[in-house]
């Protein structure tokens, strides 16, 4: 079982005024179980943590040293935060 998935959607837009104009496009979103990075990724040909594909998920583009997982260095920054507030 995963915690991780890909939702899609739509967003619509319309005016009437001064002139009647409208669209809608398609948007997708991931809900990611950081601890899941790696099986969620790998189960497609389009998405990858490691090598180039349509959608690549960097660990070195995300929150502190890509030594440490990002699980581990987002739970790290809540609790500096709690700290400080």
């Amino acid at each position: 079982m995963t915690n991780s998935y890909l939702y899609q959607g739509e967003v619509f837009h319309r005016r009437l005024s001064p002139m009647e104009h409208h669209f809608a496009y398609s948007i997708y979103y991931f809900y990611l179980d950081l601890a899941e990075l790696d099986s969620f990724f790998k189960r497609s040909w389009f998405c990858s943590t490691s090598r180039w594909s349509p959608i690549r998920f960097k660990r070195t583009d995300y929150l502190g040293e890509p030594e440490v997982s990002l699980e581990q260095a987002v739970r790290q920054a809540a609790l500096d935060e709690k700290e400080f507030s």
